[in-house]
């Protein structure tokens, strides 16, 4: 007897999952309202995107020193893409993925406070 994928079938019951229903693809599928269809299989995902996030950092030149020390020798130091320094500013620029966002700002509150966080920017590759 050939296996049948619907909700009556026995390999189904023995096994004790319960049976996907056949999703119909194609234009039949279009006709289908974003409710009828299944949300039982995980979407594949891209890969996650990756954003900048700005810092800036205001104070002499020793004490800009001692900061980007503290940010290279951190956690964090992995994820600088690179470091604009002027007179008595320091812009920090950090290359995430999506996923360490919350990781790096947790991270950046207690490693340099009186920092500035800008918004985040979609990288360009």
């Amino acid at each position: 007897m050939p296996a049948t994928r619907n909700a009556t079938s026995t390999t189904a019951q023995t096994t004790g999952r319960q049976a996907r229903p056949i999703v119909s693809i194609g234009p039949a599928r279009a006709r289908q309202t974003r409710s009828s269809i299944s949300l039982g299989t995980p979407l594949a995902r891209d890969s996650a995107p990756r954003v900048l996030l700005p810092v800036t950092l205001e104070g002499s030149a020793d004490y800009l020193c001692a900061q980007r020390r503290a940010l290279l020798r951190s956690p964090l130091g992995v994820y600088v893409s690179h470091i604009d320094a002027h007179r008595a500013r320091m812009a920090v620029w950090f290359d995430l993925a999506r996923a360490d966002v919350s990781f790096a700002i947790h991270t950046l509150l207690t490693t340099v406070p009186d920092a500035t966080l800008g918004c985040l920017r979609p990288r360009l590759s």
